[in-house]
């Protein structure tokens, strides 16, 4: 069976290119706020007070990297998501969709277990 993606719905795209870049964003901020904690402790402790200042040195900052960066990444990866699929939608128009070929599974009925234990009982 072939089937071709002509259009995608924008708004369902959205909705899961949000939640899964949550996810990654959420991933990348930590990874990020945990550079900033071993570089202030490795700076603090070969006694480097010049840098220091440049270093966050408060909880409260690498929790606003953990907020603020996951959803600035989360809402990024969705705007770019949004504008690659109106233009996969426009040029989807004109020279058609992506031809995908797929097979329908063939699956084995099973009896129902009611049946099977009736058909035991008359037997």
């Amino acid at each position: 069976m072939r089937l071709e993606l002509k259009r995608f719905e924008i708004w369902s795209v959205v909705k899961i290119v949000f939640l899964i870049s949550l996810i990654i964003g959420f991933i990348i901020s930590l990874l990020y706020a945990g550079f900033f904690v071993v570089m202030g402790t490795f700076i603090g402790a070969i006694g480097g007070e010049d840098l220091t200042p440049m270093m966050p040195s408060s909880g409260l900052v690498y929790i606003m990297i953990l907020v603020f960066g996951t959803m600035g990444i989360a809402v990024a990866y969705t705007i770019g998501a949004v504008v690659f699929i109106s233009i996969y939608n426009l040029f989807s128009r004109f020279t058609g969709g992506i031809v995908v070929n797929a097979d329908k599974l063939e699956t084995k009925e099973t009896k129902n277990p009611s049946s099977y234990i009736v058909e035991k009982e008359l037997a």
